[in-house]
């Protein structure tokens, strides 16, 4: 049993050791983020999701109350962070 754990262990190094260290094109971040970058990036979430929001006409209506509530969700938080009213650390 113990000649399993350390297989499995010795995969996963090996795995790790060859992987990308940004995995799907994931760029790590460390910087700060500017009020503008934030409200873009909450904007482009709204815009999918109100785009999902039109699809679900045709669907059930469980699915117009998540994405309705996530759109909404999304445009409170697009004119809170527009407005300056955030913590951006």
């Amino acid at each position: 049993m113990e000649n399993g754990k350390n297989t499995i262990k010795e995969d996963i190094r090996i795995a790790d050791s060859t992987a990308n260290p940004a995995p799907l094109g994931l760029v790590a971040f460390s910087g700060r983020l500017e009020k503008g970058d934030l409200v873009s990036y909450l904007t482009l979430w709204g815009l999918f999701s109100f785009v999902m929001f039109v699809i679900t006409f045709k669907l059930p209506k469980a699915l117009q109350v998540v994405f309705g509530l996530l759109t909404t969700l999304l445009i409170f938080l697009i004119r809170g962070n527009a407005a300056g009213k955030c913590y951006c650390p």
